[in-house]
């Protein structure tokens, strides 16, 4: 029982870990979005000057 129990949360663990890889790479992706956007409003300003 207590060898079923550990395997479980191992699984469960496993599956946090899934979940933060998964976060953070998303964030790193919306951090890239948020930078060209941040570039391309840049650019719009410095063609209006």
């Amino acid at each position: 029982m207590d060898t079923r129990n550990k395997s479980e949360c191992q699984v469960q663990l496993s599956d946090w870990r899934l979940l933060i890889e998964a976060l953070s790479t998303k964030l790193e992706v919306d951090r890239e979005k948020l930078r060209r956007h941040k570039a391309e409003i840049d650019d719009l300003k410095a063609s209006e000057v």
